[in-house]
């Protein structure tokens, strides 16, 4: 009897221990919710509910309950169509602005919207309404079909900034000879550096589908340009969480991520994210050892 207790006992404590690891996950979420709909930033996803009402005039009930659906089902669309053009693509850009430039893209997107995944169905027989919920992913065709606009744009980002060493008294710097360098003391102990995770907590960045991180001068350390169009599609450019040290922040950086505070954001979307030049010139470092931004390792860490 007692070590039925105990077993007993055992499970509760697992269960509440469950609840709580869910309950800290989810807390690490970042989700902007705006009446029916939310774009989920972290799992990267626009949600979108519609509701309809059981037709009084239609006697044949599985008949008024599947118009009811139908009629949930077209409201849900429209709202998931009006949240998908609030989404931020950089700190200029909402969706809403490509869709209005270019018909192609539009009707892409229109494409993207009535492929949307029904995730719910709730039918309340006493309310005599259906509900429905639909979500469409942020990533794969989105980005692919948002990439092309980006990718044309000269912006010198890290790959293609001078060194710091380029030039001295203003003279060019002479060739290197032939053959590899030495690494320096910065780049032997970047070299293991698996990620970065930005702390932009307190500045209030706005989550976006391509933000930037920058240097005090403007000067692009991270952007667009620097992840290929495959990688992006299939990660998305940045991990958006309340907590750098949630499961799915921590699997996206790996092991041993750098870590770099932001000192400010730009820009009217508030998407660019500013850091001081010497975090610059060790992220720059860093990355060159490990070329992880290239890999999309990269978590913003905000409240």
């Amino acid at each position: 009897m007692k070590s039925g207790l105990q077993l007993a006992a055992f499970f509760s404590i697992s269960i509440v221990f469950a609840a709580f690891t869910v309950c800290a996950e989810s807390d690490s979420l970042v989700i902007e919710r705006t009446g029916v709909t939310s774009i989920n930033w972290s799992d990267s996803y626009i949600e979108a509910e519609g509701t309809g009402k059981v037709p009084e005039s239609v006697q044949e009930k599985p008949k008024a309950y599947v118009l009811a659906l139908e009629t949930a089902k077209a409201n849900a669309f429209r709202n998931l169509l009006e949240a998908a053009k609030s989404v931020r693509v950089d700190s200029l850009t909402e969706l809403r602005d490509l869709m209005r430039q270019d018909d192609a893209f539009k009707t892409k997107v229109d494409a993207l919207i009535y492929k949307a995944r029904i995730e719910e169905r709730e039918f309340s027989y006493s309310q005599k309404t259906v509900r429905v919920v639909i979500r469409m992913p942020l990533r794969g065709d989105l980005i692919r079909a948002i990439l092309p606009y980006y990718k044309g744009r000269k912006i010198e980002t890290v790959d293609s900034m001078p060194s710091a060493h380029a030039a001295t008294n203003g003279q060019a710097a002479s060739s290197a000879p032939a053959g590899p360098n030495p690494a320096s003391p910065e780049q032997q102990s970047a070299a293991v550096q698996s990620g970065v995770i930005i702390d932009a907590r307190g500045i209030q960045p706005g989550p976006a589908l391509l933000p930037r991180i920058l240097d005090e001068t403007g000067r692009e350390i991270y952007g667009p340009l620097q992840v290929d169009t495959e990688t992006a599609a299939r990660v998305g450019f940045a991990g958006y969480y309340r907590s750098a040290s949630c499961r799915e922040a921590e699997n996206r950086v790996e092991n041993k991520p750098i870590v770099i505070r932001a000192i400010r954001t730009e820009g009217p979307g508030r998407s660019n994210i500013l850091i001081s030049n010497i975090d610059a010139e060790r992220l720059k470092a860093a990355n060159s050892a490990s070329h992880f931004l290239n890999k999309a390792k990269v978590v913003i860490s905000i409240d």
